[in-house]
């Protein structure tokens, strides 16, 4: 059983907890519902601390609408989840300074993504991607990158001539950087792929590319400029270049078990259509 501190709520409109969170713990944030089921298998033990006062448990208990989370099982105290601040407000960014500053690096030119692994961060610009240690000093040159690769041949060949913003994914003790690449004429042009890289420490290999089969001239929608996967479903997102009514964000089910033979295949998911309204 793993303990918990929570630290944040997620509320709706009305005020209740929908979601607890604890800023920078990998579990966080974690529905009500998902909490509540937590707690009644035993499998994680939760507690909130709020305006630094000492840990108290959390409990599951039953009321006229249901079964909610509390931190008094009695009701006889007050309930300290009431007093826990904002997930949304705690969870703005803190600034810290500007470093380097004034300083444009080589790497930082023509920039178009960024992902991370626990250790690395990765970058791409138009026709690169980069490697670098997570404790990099952001005033070194891209010399400071430990694994690099340039745009495939095999992509030029099909006038892809921009990658976009990248992902990072692991998978069966594979690291895996996947890159959407765009071109502006060619069969790029018309639709663009997505490419894979498996990252091997000091070096990239390519695993391979395939069309990201939602995006197409024909469509309408041939352009890629991002994709993200999503952690749980491991879907991959993307969109063309704008988002509104009738250009959704698009979905794939990445064939994951044929990266390490080298094979790049997907398979188109449900849209994600972003409700646009008051």
């Amino acid at each position: 059983m793993a303990f918990r501190t929570v630290t944040s709520a997620f509320r709706d409109s009305d005020g209740d907890i929908i979601a607890l969170g604890s800023q920078g713990d990998d579990w966080s944030p974690r529905t009500r519902d998902d909490v509540v089921a937590d707690i009644d298998a035993g499998i994680h033990h939760y507690a909130a601390v709020a305006s630094g006062e000492r840990l108290t448990d959390i409990h599951v208990v039953s009321g006229p609408g249901g079964r909610f989370l509390r931190t008094n099982a009695d009701g006889a105290l007050a309930n300290n989840l009431d007093d826990l601040p904002d997930a949304l407000t705690t969870l703005l960014p803190e600034f810290r300074g500007n470093h380097p500053s004034d300083r444009q690096t080589n790497w930082s030119d023509n920039l178009q993504g960024v992902t991370h692994s626990a250790e690395h961060w990765y970058f791409t610009q138009k026709t690169k991607l980069l490697k670098f240690p997570s404790n990099t000093d952001l005033n070194e040159d891209s010399g400071a990158a430990v694994a690099r690769a340039d745009m495939p041949a095999s992509l030029g060949a099909r006038s892809c001539d921009h990658f976009g913003d990248p992902d990072y994914l692991e998978w069966d003790g594979h690291g895996y950087v996947f890159v959407p690449v765009e071109g502006s004429e060619g069969a790029c042009g018309r639709e663009p792929v997505l490419a894979v890289f498996e990252d091997l420490g000091s070096d990239f290999v390519f695993v391979g590319a395939s069309p990201l089969p939602s995006q197409n001239a024909g469509r309408g929608t041939s352009r890629a400029g991002w994709c993200a996967i999503e952690p749980e479903t491991l879907l991959l997102h993307s969109s063309h270049n704008q988002i509104r009514q009738g250009l959704p964000v698009f979905r794939y089910n990445i064939c994951l078990d044929g990266l390490a033979p080298g094979r790049v295949r997907l398979v188109s998911a449900s849209d994600l259509v972003l409700w646009d309204g008051p």
